[in-house]
């Protein structure tokens, strides 16, 4: 399955995450600021980051700009709970793989990580 790592503020919803990623059998890594992140993320690249929109240190958007110059191939995922984000990333031109509305689901996260992870020849 995929590596998958989870930047998020609040140490519940990383838990509730890592849990239902680890149960689909991804290798989950959690860090609760952006620095952490992209530490990780240089000692292991992942296939998918799901991270908070708004992070300590450096943010989830600032995140992800830099870890795409880094990291061609990282999916981002962000968590907000703002609902206009996608509109505002879209205004100033910045392309986000998806976001999720805070509070959400955990179906509509499993969904959004379904969608994103690329289907591996041993899963199809």
């Amino acid at each position: 399955m995929a590596r998958i790592l989870i930047a998020a503020k609040k140490n519940v919803v990383r838990r509730a995450v890592h849990g239902m990623l680890k149960s689909q059998g991804h290798k989950v890594r959690c860090v609760e600021d952006g620095a952490a992140a992209y530490k990780a993320l240089e000692q292991e690249p992942a296939e998918l980051v799901i991270c908070d929109a708004k992070l300590p240190v450096v943010d989830g958007v600032a995140l992800m700009l830099i870890g795409r110059e880094d990291w061609k191939d990282i999916r981002f995922l962000l968590m907000s709970e703002d609902p206009n984000l996608a509109d505002t990333l879209a205004a100033v031109e910045i392309a986000v793989d998806g976001i999720v509305a805070k509070p959400f689901h955990i179906q509509t996260l499993k969904y959004e990580v379904q969608r994103l992870l690329p289907v591996s020849p041993q899963a199809a």
